[in-house]
């Protein structure tokens, strides 16, 4: 397919898969429910976990690793998968074998399912599937699927942030971790949750952007001594002025949503 074909296919599975979970939510028998809301789950992930291993940037480089490492031939050029990933990887290969077709199937039905998982528990579940779709993180995840299921599985975990349940919080930053370890990053994040939006904490946020961004030169030389810096030479190092101010007005657009809503919310609703 030509890349309008593509992009047509593409729309069109999105489309149905929402109208099938609009069906799904407006029904009240508890059959029709299922069934549309699982025909809405099967096309996101049949495209997903059958895709060719044409779609998708890394999709070489990553099944390629994972080959390695269940031969047992890992070398250090693959040490961007560690040690967690990689004994997922052998357990994999011990029953599946050494075909990446099924690391894929299996990282691609985890994230599809905690992607159900995580809209089912939401208060608007279509717009937070729309919102899914249109801001392309569905399809960044042809290019990034071990990032995305670690990021889907996070989303998962921070509905235990609502209910003060720090334990199964902290389980599931670490489940999501095995498919990429700057899931780290958010265990913190449990304990930011009673921050208040103020004028001044929006500020400091500013401040520290501003601080980040003309310290880039610094933590890229950081970054330079780290596993990361093999990324610097390859086909991810890609610099786009006009892309970066179009994620950067996305985000800011997304931060000030957060910030509005969260001030409509009522203490009593903040488990909602």
């Amino acid at each position: 397919m030509n890349s309008t074909q593509t992009i047509i296919f593409y729309i069109i599975i999105f489309l149905f898969s929402l109208f099938f979970l609009s069906i799904s939510m407006k029904s009240n028998k508890k059959s029709v429910k299922k069934f549309f809301s699982i025909l809405s789950f099967f096309l996101l992930w049949f495209i997903n976990v059958f895709r060719s291993s044409t779609v998708g940037v890394d999709y070489n480089s990553v099944g390629n690793a994972y080959s390695s490492i269940v031969m047992g031939i890992y070398d250090s050029n693959y040490n961007w998968f560690w040690l967690p990933l990689r004994i997922f990887c052998k357990i994999v290969g011990l029953i599946f074998g050494p075909n990446p077709f099924f690391f894929f199937f299996i990282i691609g039905t985890i994230m599809i399912l905690f992607l159900y998982k995580t809209i089912n528990k939401c208060e608007h579940k279509l717009f937070s599937l729309f919102l899914f779709i249109v801001f392309g993180l569905y399809l960044q995840s042809f290019n990034q699927e071990r990032q995305m299921v670690a990021l889907i599985i996070i989303l998962y975990g921070s509905f235990f942030i609502n209910n003060n349940d720090k334990k199964k919080y902290i389980f599931t930053i670490l489940f999501a971790s095995i498919f990429h370890e700057s899931a780290l990053v958010f265990i913190p994040l449990y304990y930011l949750k009673n921050i208040d939006y103020k004028k001044k904490t929006i500020l400091i946020y500013i401040l520290v952007a501003i601080f980040l961004f003309f310290s880039g030169g610094i933590f890229f030389k950081l970054i330079s001594y780290t596993k990361y810096s093999i990324y610097f030479a390859s086909q991810y190092n890609i610099s786009n002025v006009k892309s970066t101010i179009f994620n950067l007005l996305v985000r800011i657009v997304l931060f000030i949503f957060c910030i509005i809503n969260k001030r409509g919310i009522k203490p009593e609703d903040k488990n909602i």
